[in-house]
Parts: C-alpha cells; sequence; structure tokens
C-alpha cells in the first residue's frame, strides 16, 4: 500500500494533471467558437380573449380590425454562439412562424445589440421573415 502512495505522491502527477487541466480549457474555449443562433419566448399572454358566451354581442376592434382573441408575443434572438454571425452566413432570412395565428396584425422590434443592426420585417400569411 505504501507504494501506491509513492507513486501518486511523485511530482510528476502533478504535471499530468496540469496538462489534463489545460487540455480542457482548450476543449471548452474550442467548442465555444461556434456559429449558434437561438430564440427565447420572452412572453406570450393573450390580451382579449372573447368567450364563446358573448361573442356575438361583444365586437372588439384593433387597428381597424376586428379580434375575438388579441395576443402579445415577445420573442428574443439571441446569437449564443461564442463567434458573431454575418448577414452572408444566411443564405434566407430569418423566418418565425406563429402557429395558431389567424392574423398578425401588428410586429416590430423593441431593441437590437449592436444598435445598427439592420432589421426588416416581411409579413406573408402568418409568417415573420
Amino acid at each position: 500500500m505504501d507504494y501506491l502512495f509513492d507513486f501518486l505522491g511523485e511530482n510528476w502527477w502533478q504535471g499530468i494533471g496540469a496538462i489534463l487541466a489545460v487540455a480542457a480549457l482548450i476543449v471548452a474555449i474550442r467548442q465555444n467558437k461556434k456559429k449558434r443562433l437561438s430564440y427565447q419566448v420572452l412572453y406570450s399572454e393573450p390580451l382579449v380573449d372573447i368567450s364563446n358566451q358573448v361573442k356575438n354581442d361583444l365586437k372588439i376592434t384593433y387597428k381597424d380590425h376586428v379580434v375575438d382573441q388579441l395576443n402579445i408575443l415577445t420573442i428574443k434572438i439571441i446569437n449564443n454562439g461564442g463567434v458573431s454571425i454575418r448577414q452572408t452566413d444566411f443564405e434566407n432570412m430569418i423566418e418565425l412562424k406563429i402557429e395558431n395565428a389567424k392574423t398578425i396584425i401588428s410586429y416590430g422590434f423593441s431593441d437590437t445589440y449592436p444598435s445598427n443592426l439592420n432589421t426588416l420585417i416581411n409579413h406573408n400569411n402568418g409568417r415573420l421573415s
């Protein structure tokens, strides 16, 4: 048993431990140098949801559109990779398809980073791109 403690107590084991720690750090840094885009739903709640009992008796409009359900959806698109994503990296525009949306009446950007980021929204049949 003393041989095992003597063997593990040698200084060269500390060198191997340091090499393994540096190798783990290099692997972690390389993994973070990927381009990765994700999204996060920050808020998704109905503002107006008319029940079937009063649907025929009540008329609500938003921007001159009659609505029976009005929702707010806030989505954050994030570059969570370790490398900048350039416009040339995309073959097509980013497209958001909003499920169960009869009509998208209003949409826009609340904030962009960096502030000079060009933003453009095309609206087509319940899809934003």
